[in-house]
């Protein structure tokens, strides 16, 4: 009965312990691909358009600005019962060099890191040196990294695993055609070569979403062609320079030889449309040149006015209600790629606390999600295998074991 039961224990730890969905792909419904009045969803533009999107003031501005949140991040151990950060190691020379790590890799590898905020995802390639001088003299650590365009880097799998990172469009120098070069995971001892980081996955494991996507939308009726800005600044050109009328008289007038717009009359001299000439006239005057006109008038049983005449056109315009539209599609674009207005701008209601630090409250507790991954990503591929690799020096002070966090960004 024991042996019964505990060959039934077995079968069902397996089933607990294991990941049973390795190799899930998501889903998404024909009906999710539309919006209104039958367009297209972002995931087939947004991919093309994204660098278009990071040129564009407001955009860049948000992104850095939501990028910029982790950067004064610090480390710590994990907080015990009291509320208080245990060491990162019992081994202090062990702690110091795990510290000195999260460091560089924080001013180092993370802002590349970030970048795959821009599609969702991005692989980098980490380099390494040896310690000079000093206490841990000749000992492997990680020196810093190299990022790619997301669109370059592919995740390797084996059996739905990840095991490496592969770059397109290496062009060695003794090649002259590109070629794929594979970046292999950590294994072991062995510190990765390659690093995958994956931005915002949603049901995904290997890839995430761009930062951008909630932002699309927005800019696109923003900065699109025929869109807000385009309107502006039609609108204002047309208050700054609203193009002349012309009057002109409905005959046709001598031209020189070789004169453009100009036809040949029966009597085979060149002649040019008095429309032509108006229209000539018009153009001219948007470089300031003064304008000339003949001085001519209909008969008097015609009226007797100038047969040529230039007025300015009326050019009123308000660009107020257009210009608060264009405001309230940076707003909308800056809350799309994750930055609460508040941060950016004056509340328009509220003070004090309500009016910033229960906005940026929300926002930090997000950005610590993203921090945590990022170290986690640092910690399993890089440290630990560091660690193991220079097992024998750290052996020497205490035990090999280590745990580091993100210090909570709320406080730092």
């Amino acid at each position: 009965m024991i042996a019964e039961s505990g060959s039934l224990n077995g079968v069902i730890e397996s089933k607990l312990v294991h990941v049973l969905t390795e190799g899930y792909k998501p889903s998404l419904p024909p009906w999710a691909m539309f919006l209104g009045g039958g367009q297209m969803f972002p995931q087939f533009f947004l991919f093309r358009e994204i660098e278009l999107m990071l040129i564009h003031p407001v955009v860049l501005n948000a992104l850095s600005y939501y990028k910029g949140a982790l950067a004064g991040a610090d480390f710590e151990g994990p907080k015990g019962s009291d509320g208080q950060p245990k060491p990162i190691s019992q081994n202090e020379v062990l702690a110091d060099f795990v510290y000195s790590q999260c460091r560089r890799w924080w001013d180092r590898g993370v802002p590349k890191a970030q970048n795959g905020y821009e599609y969702g995802w991005i692989g980098l390639e980490n380099l390494y040196s040896e310690v000079q001088g000093g206490q841990l003299d000749g000992l492997l650590q990680w020196e810093g990294c190299l990022d790619f365009h997301p669109r370059d880097c592919f995740l390797l799998t084996q059996d739905a695993r990840p095991v490496g990172v592969r770059i397109k469009h290496v062009v060695p120098p003794d090649r002259r055609s590109p070629s794929d070069r594979d970046l292999w995971l950590a294994e072991g001892a062995i510190p990765a070569k390659g690093l995958w980081y994956v931005h915002r996955p949603r049901y995904n494991r290997f890839y995430g979403q761009s930062q951008l996507l909630g932002a699309w939308s927005s800019w696109r009726r923003l900065a699109w062609k025929d869109a807000a800005e385009t309107v502006v600044d039609a609108g204002f050109y047309r208050q700054g320079y609203g193009g002349p009328i012309v009057g002109f008289p409905e005959e046709d007038l001598q031209a020189q030889s070789g004169t453009q717009n100009t036809t040949i009359s029966p009597d085979g001299s060149q002649r040019r449309f008095a429309r032509d000439e108006a229209r000539e006239i018009s153009q001219r005057a948007k470089s300031g040149s003064g304008v000339g006109l003949p001085s001519t008038c209909y008969p008097a049983d015609l009226g007797g006015k100038p047969k040529w005449t230039f007025e300015w056109a009326d050019t009123h315009f308000n660009g107020e209600p257009l210009l608060s539209y264009i405001a309230y599609l940076i707003k909308m674009v800056r809350e799309g790629i994750g930055v609460p207005n508040e941060l950016i701008e004056a509340a328009e209601t509220g003070t004090g606390y309500s009016g910033r630090a229960i906005p940026l409250e929300g926002f930090l507790q997000k950005q610590q999600e993203i921090a945590n991954a990022l170290l986690n990503l640092f910690v399993e591929q890089v440290l630990k295998p560091l660690v193991l690799y220079n097992r024998a020096y750290f052996e020497q002070f205490g035990p090999l074991d280590f745990d580091v966090v993100v210090a909570n960004l709320l406080e730092t």
